[in-house]
């Protein structure tokens, strides 16, 4: 009994000093009384207080986490004091502002601080009634950026952020004034003023709350841009928790009647600067002193130091040379060394000695030495160096300038053969539009081959070029070869046959995309200087070991061949038989001494067999390749053979070969598909997707990095074709990100999701970088559309096979969209907008299925009655031909047009401006977006 009474006592004395501490360090600290109440009340009752989840954004010092992790501000502040009058127990959830907000509406979250009303939100969330506080809208710019109205943002990167009422506000205010800016979006208002500080960006948007409270802590400019007054409340999801808005009005209507109330002191809390520590000025100074002394003598002390052991180098270094020197004299050697000695006049020169022993057995009889004055000999060597210098600097040069311009090439000729693709396309061409767009077709294809071997032999003769040693199958490299010179063949009435000797094992290590552009080469030139008759291509095996074998390759045909004196010239660079040949079969002349120089990189050699004039030519080269698989050999010795009158060089080559053929399963794959494409170029992008969705894909598209970087956190996608070179966000930057996510979120989908690279960075170096980044793939421009098909195909899993009627009604809203945006139009869809279409026009697509390489296309057919009165009278511009450039669409024509109208019709006002206020990097990048 004594015991109880004890304990009962000492309980009570803890009581008591607890409630003296709290009493103490509310007298102490009038500022901790809050915090003491709150903590006090949380206590008791916290087993029996209902669960309410609230959201944790950052947002000082409305909203924000404090060092230690702590949730702190002014709603929180308030929240605290509601909950322990109200019984509720909290539970804070930290997110980004909008997935807070989404969380809300999902139901997650039960209650979010700091939401500024508007019409908007009003549809989607519930507020309270009685605001917490008012704040307004406010740009703060860098420091060496002055800003005294809207006028002086054009053109500049303004940090905004997402998912904010700012956000939609400020860009129809912008939009209002006719003024270009580049919008960074940002997750918090710290990130914004971290972007500004740093460079990122120029200006940010912020509000009056965070402004105040971090103006010292950034140094940024404030400037009188002032909008969207708005009042802040707690707000919750959309018929939910009625009773949490109801209570929080009560102590809120109080509170605010109160001038002691809890309300004013987390207001002042709030609002009030953090602690600054103060020194007096001479304390500083006297630092400042101290440490620099001391930083100078132990800089005095490190320099001592080397120079004590640089000399001692030295002496060991000058002990060893004579050492050596007197080991080799006393040998009977002649020693010979060259040093920098001293004229008399102090003048310093580089001599060369040379010495040796009168008589090595007798040391007296002395040694005989010559000095020879090599200045001139090492100024030559020193100016070789510089000339070897300057050949590198010209060399890197060359190869940053092959890359550029084969970007600024590859693009605008990836849009022509796009668009020439899709024109070829609609049935109803007539015949003589046809075969002129076939001829340019052709001869854009002839460019882009030119320029690809001009980049060839570029990184050939950098030695940049560097063969891969992988498992590949010689029959998928022959079949290659086929594929793309069957047709031209059949065209011309040749006979195309392939042989090889059975000993040469169908799997085999080596580059085989090296192997077949060396085979591609010798056979497409039979081809082309072939009129009639036959090109043979012969394989066999000159010799076999254990790690491999040696292939030698013949090409014969029976073509126009060629003198001694042509053959002499043959394998140099930008060099044909005559100048007769380039002008009437074309070529750059490369093709051979880059096939010469990868034959060589192979271990082999490549030369002329055997050549006359009027009875063609034979081509071989050997090559060493290694053996991945015992020896299988071929059922027949005549291999395989592509005649004339068949309906396609692939279809007759498979079956022999063994290959497998295209089915339906790869269609069905591809129809299942969702891929997003991320192009700045709006021409670019276009054909991509008419070209996708023409294969039963659905094509959603983004227009730079930082798109695409949110798109797929939105949706789940199963393949991400990437741009390189795009604004606000490039595709490396983005693609780093998209992997990044697997970490930071835990989500494993983002480190398998397939991203090409869809570029005209072409150069070994940008593969490389693509790599680096993390993409999967690469395809250059201008993108063949059986290139992307065939890489599409080769990373396509879909995830939408097994997708659920809610996927399915999302696909669906999301195909409208794109259609509504310009995409493919939907069966018996009338092409009418805005008054600038034909009625009687109307578009339907159908699948067809015809011997051509391209397999099943297809085909979007426009019946009209000529076009509309409206574009008729356009007299300034080719209208017929805009619509061919569009895929004849003549809905999709009037949209351009008319978006044309709205963002480019003061152009000339703008560039102006652009000129006398902006730099001329801004204005160009103006003129840039105009012209595409």
């Amino acid at each position: 009994m004594r015991q109880r009474q004890r304990r009962l006592a000492l309980a009570a004395l803890a009581v008591l000093l607890g409630l003296g501490l709290a009493g103490g360090l509310v007298a102490l600290w009038p500022d901790a009384a809050l915090d003491v109440r709150l903590l006090w009340r949380s206590t008791l009752n916290r087993q029996s207080q209902p669960l309410v989840r609230v959201g944790l954004y950052e947002n000082e010092p409305k909203v924000y986490t404090q060092a230690d992790g702590e949730p702190a501000g002014l709603f929180v502040d308030l929240l605290e004091a509601i909950a322990a009058h109200e019984g509720w127990r909290l539970r804070y959830q930290r997110c980004e502002w909008q997935d807070c907000l989404a969380m809300l509406r999902g139901g997650q979250l039960d209650l979010m601080p700091d939401v500024a009303y508007s019409s908007e939100r009003m549809r989607l969330y519930d507020f309270n009634e009685v605001s917490v506080a008012s704040s307004w809208s406010q740009v703060y710019s860098h420091p060496e950026l002055k800003v005294h109205a809207l006028a002086d943002l054009e053109g500049h990167r303004i940090a905004i952020l997402v998912g904010g009422v700012q956000e939609a506000f400020f860009d129809r205010l912008m939009a209002m004034n006719r003024l270009e800016y580049v919008a960074l979006s940002v997750g918090s208002l710290e990130q914004g003023y971290a972007a500004v500080h740093a460079g990122q960006a120029d200006a940010v948007v912020t509000n009056s709350f965070f402004a105040a409270r971090n103006a010292n802590r950034y140094r940024l400019r404030e400037t009188p841009i002032l909008f969207l007054p708005s009042n802040l409340y707690f707000a919750t999801g959309r018929g939910r928790n009625a009773e949490l808005l109801a209570a929080i009005d009560v102590h809120l209507s109080a509170w605010r009647h109160d001038a002691e109330s809890v309300y004013y002191k987390a207001l002042h809390h709030a609002m009030a600067l953090p602690p600054e520590v103060l020194w007096p000025p001479w304390l500083g100074w006297s630092l400042a002193s101290l440490m620099g002394g001391l930083v100078l003598l132990a800089g005095l002390s490190l320099l001592l130091r080397w120079q004590v052991n640089q000399r001692t180098r030295a002496l060991l270094a000058s002990t060893r040379a004579l050492e050596a020197q007197r080991g080799r004299l006393e040998r009977g050697e002649t020693d010979v060394r060259e040093e920098e000695v001293v004229r008399k006049d102090g003048r310093r020169f580089w001599v060369r000695i040379t010495a040796r022993a009168v008589d090595p057995r007798d040391h007296g009889k002395g040694t005989v030495a010559v000095i020879q004055d090599i200045s001139d000999e090492r100024a030559a060597l020193a100016e070789m160096q510089r000339a070897k210098s300057l050949a590198e600097s010209a060399t890197r040069m060359k190869s940053e300038f092959l890359a550029n311009m084969s970007h600024e090439i590859r693009t605008p000729i990836n849009a022509v053969l796009g668009m020439q693709y899709l024109a070829l396309r609609h049935p109803d061409l007539p015949e003589t539009v046809r075969d002129q767009l076939d001829k340019a077709q052709r001869e854009a294809r002839a460019l882009l081959g030119v320029i690809n071997d001009i980049l060839d032999f570029s990184r050939i003769e950098a030695g940049k070029i560097e063969l891969e040693q992988i498992a590949f199958k010689l029959d998928e490299v022959l079949a290659r070869v086929t594929d793309s010179l069957g047709l031209q063949a059949e065209q011309k009435g040749l006979k195309l046959s392939i042989r090889y000797d059975s000993p040469i094992p169908a799997r085999l290590r080596g580059d085989p995309l090296r192997l077949g552009q060396v085979l591609l080469n010798l056979c497409g030139n039979a081809v082309k200087f072939t009129a009639q008759g036959e090109v043979e291509l012969s394989l066999r095996c000159l010799e076999q070991h254990a790690e491999g074998l040696t292939l030698q390759a013949c090409v014969r045909d029976t073509g126009i061949g060629m003198t001694p004196e042509a053959q002499a010239g043959l394998f140099q660079q930008f060099s044909q038989a005559d100048q007769t040949t380039t002008r009437r079969f074309g070529g750059s002349g490369l093709g051979l001494a880059i096939s010469k120089r990868l034959v060589a990189l192979m271990g082999g050699r490549l030369w002329v067999d055997d050549s006359r004039p009027g009875f063609g030519s034979t081509f071989c080269f050997t090559a060493r390749l290694g053996r991945v698989a015992p020896r299988q050999r071929h059922a027949a010795a005549e291999g395989l053979v592509c005649e004339p009158g068949l309906a396609s060089a692939s279809s007759s080559l498979l079956p022999v070969a063994g290959l497998p053929s295209a089915s339906g399963s790869s269609a069905a794959r591809l129809a299942n598909a969702r891929l997003l494409l991320v192009e700045d170029n709006a021409i670019n992008r276009e054909f991509g997707a008419e070209q996708l969705r023409a294969e039963g894909m659905r094509v959603d598209e983004a227009c730079d990095g930082a798109e695409a970087l949110h798109q797929v956190q939105h949706a789940a996608y199963d393949l991400v074709l990437m741009d390189i070179q795009m604004p606000v966000m490039d595709g490396l930057e983005a693609t780093r990100r998209i992997r990044a996510l697997a970490e930071s979120t835990g989500e494993a989908r983002y480190r398998r999701l397939p991203i090409v690279a869809m570029t005209a960075m072409a150069r070994a170096q940008d593969i490389e970088e693509s790599k680096a980044a993390g993409m999967s793939d690469h395809l250059s421009k201008p993108v063949v559309p059986e290139q992307l098909l065939a890489v599409v195909r080769r990373w396509i899993t879909p995830v939408a096979a097994s997708a659920d009627a809610e996927t399915t009604a999302d696909a669906g809203a999301h195909a409208g969209a794109n259609a509504e945006a310009g995409g493919a139009s939907r069966p018996g869809d009338v092409a009418a907008v805005d008054g600038l279409a034909d009625p009687g026009m109307t578009a339907d697509t159908a699948m067809t299925d015809g011997p051509d390489s391209d397999g099943a296309r297809a085909h979007v057919r426009a019946r009209g009655r000529g076009l509309p009165p409206e574009l008729e009278r356009l007299n300034a511009l080719d209208v017929r031909a805009g619509i061919h450039r569009i895929g004849g669409r003549v809905a999709a024509y009037a949209e351009q047009l008319r978006r044309f109208r709205d963002h480019y019709a003061d152009a000339a006002d703008r560039l102006e401006r652009l000129q006398a206020r902006a730099t001329p990097e801004k204005a160009a990048a103006f003129c840039h977006a105009l012209k595409a």
